[in-house]
């Protein structure tokens, strides 16, 4: 009799464990609170300019979001560069994308300088690359000199007056 009533508890045991196990599978084991996450669709690499068609929304638990910097959201990703191989299907950390660079370090670049009526163009070296809104130094190539100027979107650098 003892046997039985050991055996009857076993199946119990084992019903119970298999009903969780098809509970979890069909809600992914994810809470009501979890939420969702940008991801690759396909394998971006280093360099790649990232679009819509490359990511998918996807959900994960919450502590995805707390345990590592993630983005968050579809839209900031869209125009930005890969600075290292994106893995489909993970979320995708902070430091992993870049604006896109629109100044290039060694690539002659148009200076603009303007005031008032006064405006005025040379071209000139980058010291080093930069992206959108970032302060560069640059070598003016016609009188040798150090400059420095803000990037705008076209590509040109904007410098002030006195620098």
């Amino acid at each position: 009799m003892h046997l039985n009533r050991l055996l009857g508890l076993l199946i119990a045991c084992t019903a119970a464990v298999m009903a969780a196990v098809a509970a979890a599978a069909a809600t992914d084991g994810l809470s009501p609170e979890d939420g969702y996450l940008p991801v690759p669709v396909v394998t971006i690499h280093t360099g790649e300019t990232i679009d819509d068609a490359m990511i998918e929304e996807r959900r994960f638990p919450t502590a995805v979001r707390v345990r590592m910097a993630v983005i968050e959201a579809r839209g900031p990703l869209i125009g930005k560069v890969a600075r290292r191989t994106l893995a489909p299907g993970k979320p995708i950390p902070i430091s992993a994308v870049a604006e896109p660079l629109l100044v290039t370090r060694g690539v002659p670049t148009r200076a603009v300088f303007r005031s008032g009526g006064i405006h005025i163009t040379a071209i000139a070296m980058p010291i080093r690359s930069g992206s959108l809104g970032e302060y560069v130094q640059l070598r003016n190539l016609d009188s040798g000199q150090l400059i420095a100027g803000t990037v705008q979107a076209d590509g040109t650098v904007l410098v002030g007056g006195g620098l």
